[in-house]
């Protein structure tokens, strides 16, 4: 695959296995999280431990998920182009996302 690309022309970085400035699923986690708390606080206080914690977890999971606005993927989507310009830019060193 890299000969191929360099036979067409585009250039290659040396690039981090595991980029999450190029990963946008990282910002629906923190957003994720949030809306998870925002509506059952009272989760930060569980331990886990039993299993109607975990229930109650999972069912705050996919309230906060459907909670998501459409628009929150929509604009990480959109943002892609210049999440990768920039990475390219930092040599796949860290950058503003």
């Amino acid at each position: 695959m890299k000969q191929w690309f360099r036979e067409i022309g585009i250039p290659l970085l040396d690039w981090p296995p595991y980029s999450p400035d190029l990963n946008p699923i990282e910002h629906i986690w923190f957003h994720l999280k949030k809306k998870v708390l925002e509506l059952h606080l009272e989760l930060e206080f569980a331990n886990g431990k039993s299993e109607e914690d975990l229930e109650a977890l999972e069912n705050a999971l996919v309230e906060g998920w459907n909670a998501l606005p459409n628009s929150l993927f929509e604009s990480l989507v959109r943002s892609m182009p210049k999440r990768v310009n920039a990475c390219y830019k930092a040599k796949g060193w860290h950058t503003k996302y």
